[in-house]
């Protein structure tokens, strides 16, 4: 009987060694395991986001839970709780009416520089068109300046001059006094009168007043009972008057009224008559010449030349 349970013993020791040596064979012939990825490594500022992003969420239900208890406890005291808007934040509502105050304010003040923009365009425009104006006339005066001295320098011509009784005007008569110097009665043009005065009047007409007054005598002289010979005592007397020469003046523009011609100068003759009278202190023939200036040009005169013989009246005192 020992010698089976010995048997049964030694086969046991024998299946256990094999069972264990089996195993160890299987252990050493499996494969190595496989390495597994690391994982990266989080980032701290992410970390920390995600941490400030959790805590709010806590706070958040917190205040939801707290607010359902608070619901839950007024429904159960029978006091239903109801959700009113409460309006419109008056912080907001402040800086919204500030900042449509601001926009209508830059509005305003736009407007107002685009208004200074124009008017200071305006004004700049209308100070050029000034400046140029003033140098334009300034050029004019220069221009008359010199043809002044020119005239003062020409020595004069010599014409009647009117003195005394005999060079009074005598408008009571119908006609002028005897300020000129007689003649005979104007005749017709010939060719060569038409072209002598024509190159008087276009040298007086350049602004030569010195060459134009010498050319107008030297065509009174040549041809003193010419058609033309009215109108360029007219002009003559224009061009004497600038010069001061007023007695000289005053004898051209009477030989150029003798019959009392119904032209475009005679009326502006007649004042310019006077006005050089009142320079030579003969105030009464002046007043003696208006009167026949109104009989003869008063009514059909134009109202520019009505005011300078008007004020022609006042400066001899005519009464």
């Amino acid at each position: 009987m020992a010698l089976p349970q010995t048997r049964t013993l030694l086969l046991a020791s024998i299946l256990g060694l094999t069972l264990t040596g089996g195993s160890l064979a299987l252990a050493q012939k499996a494969p190595p395991p496989l390495p597994q990825p690391a994982l990266p490594l989080a980032d701290p500022s992410e970390m920390l986001d995600n941490k400030r992003v959790e805590q709010r969420l806590q706070r958040e239900e917190k205040a939801l839970r707290d607010l359902r208890q608070i619901v839950l406890q007024a429904k159960a005291q029978g006091n239903p709780v109801e959700v009113k808007d409460s309006g419109p934040d008056p912080q907001i509502t402040e800086l919204r009416t500030r900042i449509t105050d601001l926009e209508e304010t830059l509005r305003r003040q736009t407007g107002q520089m685009e208004t200074m923009a124009h008017d200071a365009a305006v004004a700049a425009k209308s100070a050029a068109d000034a400046n140029d104006a003033a140098k334009a006339l300034q050029a004019r005066l220069d221009t008359l300046e010199k043809q002044q001295q020119q005239l003062a320098a020409a020595p004069p011509q010599p014409t009647a001059v009117p003195s005394g009784a005999g060079g009074a005007v005598n408008p009571g008569s119908g006609v002028l006094g005897q300020l000129s110097s007689p003649g005979s009665a104007p005749g017709g043009d010939a060719p060569d009168e038409q072209t002598a005065y024509r190159q008087a009047r276009a040298t007086l007409d350049s602004g030569d007043y010195v060459g134009g007054a010498s050319a107008l005598q030297d065509f009174l002289q040549r041809y003193p009972a010419s058609a033309r010979a009215p109108e360029a005592n007219y002009w003559l007397g224009r061009t004497l008057a600038l010069r001061n020469m007023h007695a000289e003046a005053a004898s051209a523009y009477a030989r150029s009224l003798k019959g009392w011609p119904q032209t475009t100068w005679g009326g502006d003759a007649v004042v310019r008559l006077s006005s050089s009278l009142v320079e030579l202190k003969r105030n009464p023939d002046a007043c003696k010449a208006l009167d026949e200036y109104a009989t003869h040009y008063g009514a059909k005169a134009a109202p520019a030349l009505k005011a300078r013989a008007k004020d022609a009246r006042a400066l001899a005192a005519c009464a």
